[in-house]
């Protein structure tokens, strides 16, 4: 249960946050939004999709669970069992939520174990005493706009696919269990038409390259075979990948943005 809250130095001026320890908070997530930014560090490691959002555009997202409410990547015991971390879930417990005048406000998540309204020895300040994000904060702050860049960037790729009828259902199943057999189909998925793709124009080829979006269709055509690993997981039960690595976030978003407006809320 996560309880999002806007943070401003008036209202939490005392608080303190520590890393989290687990990843608990997200086991009840099924699908990741990805960033274009990721597709190199996440080849291989996950399968990609997209699905539509409720305004009916498409986003590119990593499949993490087969129903719903289901992260196969996320143990027991709070461990992650894949071999890459989505760049969404590593800001946690802070996000940024988008405001009705179109910037972004800093939020906190007021269940989490790791933030106290009273910081504790052990925590980072939020807030100075001036009332300003200390530099700890100041970095996952700029993380987080970064991360939110790079998914808005993302999705205008995305919509260059869509427009150029790219987009077509895809039909995963997985077995039921075995008692009582037959077949579990996930609605919702969407993928990459081959033959759509093979039959495009070359001047559409051409824009699509230059974009990026040409990159960002191959990227999800090729990791739609790791889909058949999450289904192993699911019947077997995960373990813990033996190359799990640590990415550079630094390296994957390193662009500044200075047209990315940030307030604290009132």
């Amino acid at each position: 249960m996560t309880q999002w809250k806007p943070l401003s130095p008036s209202k939490h001026h005392l608080m303190g946050w520590k890393s989290f320890t687990h990843y608990l908070f997200i086991a009840n997530n099924t699908l990741a939004p990805i960033c274009v930014s990721e597709l190199l560090a996440i080849n291989g490691a996950m399968p990609l999709a997209f699905t539509k959002t409720p305004k009916g555009n498409f986003q590119l997202v990593a499949v993490q669970g087969l129903e719903s409410q289901q992260n196969l990547y996320v143990g027991s015991d709070g461990k992650w069992l894949g071999r890459y971390v989505p760049a969404v879930h590593r800001g946690y417990p802070f996000r940024l939520q988008l405001a009705e005048n179109g910037s972004f406000i800093l939020c906190g998540d007021m269940d989490a174990e790791w933030l106290n309204q009273h910081a504790v020895p052990e925590d980072t300040r939020v807030f100075n005493e001036q009332g300003e994000l200390t530099p700890p904060m100041k970095d996952v702050v700029t993380f987080l706009q970064n991360v939110q860049k790079d998914l808005q960037r993302t999705r205008t790729i995305v919509a260059q696919l869509a427009d150029a009828n790219l987009m077509e259902p895809w039909p995963v199943t997985f077995p039921l269990p075995e008692a009582s057999q037959g077949k579990q189909r996930i609605e919702g998925l969407y993928r990459i038409s081959e033959s759509h793709l093979r039959a495009l124009p070359p001047e559409v080829l051409a824009k699509l390259t230059q974009s990026g979006a040409l990159s960002v269709a191959y990227a999800q055509l090729l990791s739609q075979s790791r889909i058949n690993d999450l289904i192993k997981r699911h019947t077997e039960g995960g373990q813990p990948h033996p190359n799990a690595e640590k990415v550079d976030l630094e390296s994957l978003f390193n662009e500044g943005d200075d047209d990315f407006e940030f307030n604290f809320d009132a």
